[in-house]
């Protein structure tokens, strides 16, 4: 009966520990995201700050 418990319990820390591994590799991935999609925004905003410029040199001339 202790090794069917001790069985149930190894079950329900493998679960434990594998929910664990997919939180942690999703938190991962999405902050890998976020990273991802804030550098594409900084270089947007960018290259829109170079192009205004540029079109009010153009303009003031």
């Amino acid at each position: 009966m202790s090794s069917l418990l001790a069985l149930h319990r190894a079950i329900e820390y493998s679960l434990l520990s594998s929910l664990i591994v997919r939180l942690m590799n999703c938190r991962i991935a999405t902050t890998v995201a976020w990273c991802v999609v804030s550098a594409v925004g900084v270089l947007r905003m960018k290259c829109v700050q170079k192009s205004v410029t540029n079109t009010s040199k153009r303009v003031k001339t």
